[in-house]
């Protein structure tokens, strides 16, 4: 992988947080990289990624909060069309 993209909505953090981000963690030890605490690849929230905007819930929060909660999260990139 060269690139993991997520919607930045909650749900979606927290569901990469439990399937994806242990494998790419157990990725980096075997490679043996030295990552200054960074993943390998990259993690990029993107709006463009959102499944939905039908609920409250589908609005989210903002990056900073999210930031917080998901600090291995790229919540200021973003690809420009």
């Amino acid at each position: 992988l060269d690139l993991v993209v997520v919607s930045p909505l909650k749900r979606t953090l927290q569901t990469m947080e439990l399937g994806v981000l242990p494998n790419l963690r157990v990725a980096q030890k075997e490679t043996e990289v030295e990552s200054n605490d960074k993943l390998l690849p990259p993690i990029v929230a993107l709006p463009l990624a959102s499944e939905r905007v039908y609920l409250i819930s589908d609005i989210g929060k903002s990056p900073s909060i999210l930031a917080e909660k998901f600090p291995y999260v790229d919540f200021q990139s973003e690809f420009s069309p």
